[in-house]
């Protein structure tokens, strides 16, 4: 737990680097701290996601995403393409949870614009035969400078409402969500997350 908040104390130090802060930037780093709570002990889950604009091509990057919990180890790489304000990517690697390792594929989409913000990701597990889909998304809204609301989901977490908050010139994100339809007995109820945009 000590490590988790030297590295988000860290960070929230550091000075803002310039792509962080414009248009033009071509390279995005972003550290993500999650914890779903529930039946059990909570469940708390690091990820790293780094992407790069190839030089001369404007709208095509490349990226590499991590994460680590205490039951699932995943490492993808793969291409993006914006088209405006729209990023469409797919992602190629592996994951390993229940003690197998899979071949994943994991294709995704992403909208930003005027403070509204959508994301949909589908994960594929090559070695999974009852539940080979992964899903998770959300779409907010900003309704002041430091406040959005919306909507997120995740398989066997559910659908529910989402809140948060912007700091530090939107460096730092802090948010939450509960489960409001959710058919499973076990599983999270509620997931807090902390992002943090270099």
């Amino acid at each position: 737990m000590m490590y988790r908040i030297l590295v988000l104390a860290g960070a929230l130090l550091a000075p803002i680097p310039a792509f962080a802060t414009g248009e033009n930037g071509d390279l995005f780093i972003q550290l993500a701290e999650q914890v779903s709570a529930g039946h059990g002990k909570p469940l708390f889950a690091e990820e790293l996601y780094v992407e790069k604009t190839l030089p001369g091509s404007g709208d095509i990057s490349v990226f590499g995403a991590f994460h680590v919990d205490k039951n699932f180890r995943s490492a993808y790489a793969g291409v993006g393409k914006r088209f405006g304000d729209l990023q469409v990517a797919i992602g190629v690697g592996s994951a390993r949870f229940d003690e197998t390792s899979h071949l994943t594929v994991n294709p995704w989409i992403y909208y930003s614009k005027d403070g509204l913000e959508g994301y949909l990701s589908a994960e594929h597990y090559g070695s999974e035969e009852a539940e080979p889909w992964f899903f998770t998304g959300y779409v907010h809204k900003d309704i002041t400078e430091k406040v959005f609301v919306g909507v997120y989901g995740e398989s066997g977490f559910g659908i529910g409402p989402m809140i948060g908050t912007s700091l530090f010139n939107e460096k730092l994100k802090v948010w939450a969500t509960l489960s409001a339809m959710n058919r499973q007995e076990e599983g999270a109820r509620v997931i807090f997350g902390i992002l943090y945009n270099f």
